[in-house]
């Protein structure tokens, strides 16, 4: 029996041994901290970056000379730019959530929903095309659109819609 402790103390010994040559030094956590600071901070640096190019990104959406809407895939809008505000003639409150196509004059919105139809299927751009917008006044406005597919954010569809008043 003497010997059979012997051999459990060694395994346990031999466990222990183990156990301690698995684990880093104090050195190499050190060095592990400061690999994970330097990280750190690369990735401030580069959130910072970032946050400065959407800022800039957002300044030219809502500067932009022309009509810039953003909408799901069922043409409700998202979000839209002073000359969109401007063009459809609403106040920047009235318009999101708002389906675009009561902005179309009625004999062109089957056009309308095919053209939208299509760019949700589709990854590249719809070529150009003319339409008449009608704006809550009764006022209406023919436009060139160009439509284009957003990458999709957590699988829902985006589209970004240019419109120009047609000359």
């Amino acid at each position: 029996m003497p010997g059979t402790n012997v051999h459990r103390l060694k395994a346990r010994l031999a466990a222990a041994h183990a156990d301690v040559e698995g684990k880093p030094s104090a050195r190499e956590l050190e060095i592990a901290a400061e690999e994970i600071e330097a990280l750190w901070d690369e990735l401030g640096r580069h959130a910072d970056e970032l946050a400065k190019e959407r800022e800039r990104n957002a300044a030219l959406f809502e500067r932009a000379p022309f009509a810039c809407l953003i909408t799901d895939a069922y043409g409700n809008v998202r979000d839209a730019n002073l000359a969109a505000y401007a063009l459809l003639e609403v106040p920047s409150a009235y318009l999101h959530g708002k389906p675009l196509s009561i902005f179309i004059a009625e004999a062109e919105r089957d056009s309308f929903r095919m053209e939208l139809a299509l760019a949700v299927r589709s990854v590249e751009p719809r070529p150009a095309w003319m339409t008449r917008l009608q704006s809550p006044s009764g006022k209406d406005h023919v436009v060139k659109i160009d439509l284009r597919p957003l990458p999709p954010e957590a699988r829902k569809v985006s589209l970004l819609w240019f419109m120009r008043e047609a000359a």
